[in-house]
């Protein structure tokens, strides 16, 4: 039988077709395998970066800390630097104020550089009436800082009175003979101050700008005798008062010093 020639082309072209067809359709899933295995592969990748970001910005963090503790150093001039090596320290009022004035001598020995146990005997005068203050304390001072401190303590204080006055009888005639009278009393109570020490090499310079006493106990009477021992009661209330203001809280104002530390 005689074929045409389009019919011959016609199954030509279909055979070719599904030839191609058969050839090309295989490889197809082992491009999405590629395409799997990329897309498995990714999220490691980006695992492994995020942790390397990770140690760069702890090694970061960890040079700025050092950086910051380095330029934290106490400056070498510094009173706080200056404190560093120092053992005993000798102080003397310079003048202040109880509010009557004050003088004394300390003795300190630093427990370490920002704290001083310290003992001190000091003096103060009556600026109207004639007393004699004796005081001896033992107090902790503690440094905040360079150069400012907090203290407390305990303080022992003895009171000597005496004025001379003009004696009246009860009828209000006045003596123009002078009488001294006098009069002993003692406390013992707590010490609180605050101020600034500086350093320079072994001198130091510093100021306590207020201070308080709180008596906890008192021994002593509030009589005012006289020369003869006989008890003056009810004459004269501006004594009297002196007396018993011995014993209540008193306050203290800028008390200057000066001394060495070695």
């Amino acid at each position: 039988m005689k074929i045409s020639s389009p019919v011959l082309a016609l199954t030509v072209g279909l055979l070719l077709s599904n030839f191609t067809e058969a050839s090309f359709a295989a490889p197809r899933p082992k491009t999405k395998k590629k395409a799997v295995v990329e897309k498995t592969d990714e999220p490691v990748v980006e695992e492994s970066t995020a942790a390397e970001i990770e140690d760069t910005e702890a090694e970061a963090s960890a040079t700025s800390s050092t950086k910051k503790k380095k330029s934290k150093k106490a400056d070498p001039n510094s009173s706080l630097s200056k404190r560093q090596n120092l053992k005993l320290e000798l102080l003397l009022d310079a003048i202040g104020f109880t509010p009557s004035p004050t003088f004394g001598v300390s003795v300190g020995y630093f427990f370490t550089p920002n704290q001083i146990i310290s003992g001190r005997y000091g003096s103060a005068s009556g600026v109207i009436s004639s007393m004699d203050e004796k005081i001896l304390s033992i107090d902790l001072k503690s440094f905040w800082g360079n150069s400012f401190y907090t203290r407390a303590g305990f303080s022992k204080r003895d009171y000597d009175f005496s004025w001379d006055v003009y004696p009246s009888d009860g009828d209000g005639n006045i003596s123009f003979e002078t009488e001294t009278l006098t009069a002993k009393t003692s406390s013992m109570g707590l010490e609180l101050g605050l101020g600034n020490q500086w350093q320079w090499s072994s001198f130091t310079i510093g100021a306590d700008w207020v201070g308080v006493y709180l008596p906890l106990s008192s021994s002593g009477t509030d009589e005012v005798v006289n020369k003869d021992g006989a008890v003056e009661a009810g004459l004269f209330s501006n004594v009297d008062d002196d007396v018993k203001y011995a014993k209540t809280t008193q306050m203290a104002f800028v008390r200057f010093y000066l001394g060495f530390a070695f």
